[in-house]
C-alpha cells in the first residue's frame, strides 16, 4: 500500500524494515508501524527530540512494561542490527532496567544511563526461515532497584541487515 501511495509512509524494505522509523508519522495500528501503549506512570511524548520519542516515569509504573513496539518482517539467516541515539535526565547511574527485545531472539544489554547523547546498538542473527517478529523497548525493574524516575529521549531509529 505504501508503494502504491495509498498511505504516506515510504515503500517497505527487506534490507531496512522499521516501519515509520523517525516516529513522525501519525501512528497507524493495527497496521505494521510502531504502537505505543498507555502505561500506568509513563507518558509518553512523540516528536521530542526531533525525529524520536520522550518516555518520562514517574517512579510509579509497573514493574516491567513494554514502551514502544512494532510486528516487522524480517528476513532469515541475517543478522540484524538495531542502532538509534539515547539520552536520559534525571535516571540513577544504577542499572536503568530499560532494553530492546526482539521476539524469539532475545534481549539487549540494558540502556546505561547517560545524560549526554550515546549511540546504541546491538544485533540479533535470525534462523534461516523468514518470519513475523515484534520488536520492544520494555522496561523492568532491575531486582533490588527502586522504580526508574525520569526522562529517556530515544531519536534516529533504525533496523538494518547486515550486509552479505
Amino acid at each position: 500500500m505504501a508503494g502504491r501511495r495509498f498511505i504516506p509512509y515510504p515503500a517497505w524494505s527487506p534490507t531496512s524494515p522499521l516501519v515509520n522509523p523517525s516516529l513522525e508519522l501519525p501512528l497507524s495500528p493495527p497496521a505494521f508501524d510502531w504502537h505505543v501503549p498507555s502505561v500506568e506512570g509513563v507518558d509518553s511524548l512523540r516528536g521530542v527530540p526531533p525525529s524520536g520519542i520522550k518516555f518520562a516515569f514517574s517512579g510509579h509504573q509497573p514493574e516491567s512494561a513494554e514502551l514502544l513496539y512494532q510486528a516487522l518482517f524480517l528476513l532469515g539467516g541475517r543478522a540484524w542490527t538495531l542502532s538509534f541515539e539515547y539520552q536520559t535526565r534525571g535516571i540513577a547511574p544504577a542499572q536503568s532496567g530499560l532494553f530492546w527485545n526482539l521476539s524469539a531472539a532475545g534481549d539487549s544489554p540494558p540502556l546505561h544511563p547517560s545524560e549526554e547523547w550515546s549511540s546504541f546498538s546491538v544485533s540479533w542473527t535470525m534462523p534461516p526461515q523468514d518470519s513475523l517478529r515484534r520488536l520492544a523497548l520494555i522496561f523492568r525493574r532491575p531486582p533490588g532497584q527502586v522504580r526508574t524516575d525520569g526522562e529517556l529521549y530515544i531519536r534516529g531509529l533504525r533496523l538494518e541487515a547486515a550486509r552479505r
